[in-house]
């Protein structure tokens, strides 16, 4: 997100599905991530950029009142449960394959926006 809005984050608001167990989990690493530049030289990583200028906001939100965190929760576990599926070896429909090659493909790392689901490089970008 810092690298698609050129470090711009000032009046950027995150919102997370509200999980008391992890809100401040999330909260402290919002605030080291937006720290580490000031602290340490940081490792060239392609498509990301932890130099923070600003910060966004960030707030917590139950799912059945926002939208956005709706959207998210269906996104994240349809790719779960695709990867899951297909490195287990069980067949997936046309359109599920077909909705993530286009949610894969409409990525673009040179700007930091797309998929980004934490499983292997491999599955990525060879998923079928």
């Amino acid at each position: 997100m810092n690298r698609y809005y050129s470090r711009r984050l000032a009046g950027i608001r995150l919102v997370h599905d509200q999980q008391l167990e992890v809100e401040n989990i999330l909260r402290q690493g919002k605030m080291t991530a937006e720290n580490l530049s000031r602290s340490v030289d940081l490792p060239y990583t392609p498509q990301s950029d932890y130099r923070f200028e600003e910060e966004a906001s960030i707030e917590f939100a139950q799912s059945h009142e926002a939208i956005g965190v709706q959207l998210a929760d269906i996104v994240a576990g349809t790719v779960m449960r695709y990867f899951r599926d297909t490195d287990a070896g069980t067949p997936v429909s046309s359109e599920l394959r077909e909705a993530m090659m286009r949610l894969i493909d409409e990525g673009d790392e040179r700007r930091g926006y797309g998929l980004n689901q934490v499983v292997a490089t491999v599955n990525v970008r060879h998923a079928e």
